[in-house]
């Protein structure tokens, strides 16, 4: 069995659901600029979120995916996980979009004694560079929170 969590952060919020929430509901919002594009990476998300329900976190040869987007377009989503070099045991959730940029959520998982793997989403954010700072901040915080985890439980 597979199971995502999202892990509440130092405030309480979990902030990588409520992240993807905030993407949905401006694809709702007419009034949104480019609506259209939050609707394109929710979908996306959810789309790969639900991969991840089924098989878990991908082994290297299942992180490249075929899908449709929204307007029917086949569209391929590349390397959808990816370790965080220098953060074992993080791992980054990518989904990217030209209008938006790179959607990145970062992540653990474990493997228990029953054969369960549980996923934990720490932090999310949408990198407009390659370089982002707050990524980095991500990263660093996660690494905190994940710390926790492994204090608490």
């Amino acid at each position: 069995m597979i199971t995502i969590n999202f892990l509440r952060d130092e405030n309480g919020y979990e902030q990588v659901a409520d992240f993807i929430d905030d993407l949905g509901a401006k694809a709702l919002d007419d009034e949104v600029e480019n609506s259209h594009a939050y609707a394109e990476m929710a979908s996306r998300i959810y789309f790969v979120l639900d991969y991840m329900r089924d098989i878990g976190v991908p082994p290297e040869h299942l992180r490249t995916l075929t899908t449709k987007s929204l307007e029917g377009y086949n569209i391929t989503l590349s390397t959808i996980v990816k370790e965080l070099k220098g953060h074992p045991p993080l791992l980054e959730f990518r989904i990217s979009t030209q209008e938006l940029g790179a959607f990145r959520a970062i992540f653990f998982y474990i493997n228990d004694d029953d054969g369960n793997q549980h996923i934990y989403f720490t932090k999310a954010v949408i990198k407009k560079q390659k370089e982002s700072q707050e990524f980095e901040n991500s990263v660093v915080e996660s690494k905190r929170m994940l710390e926790k985890f492994w204090a608490e439980n």
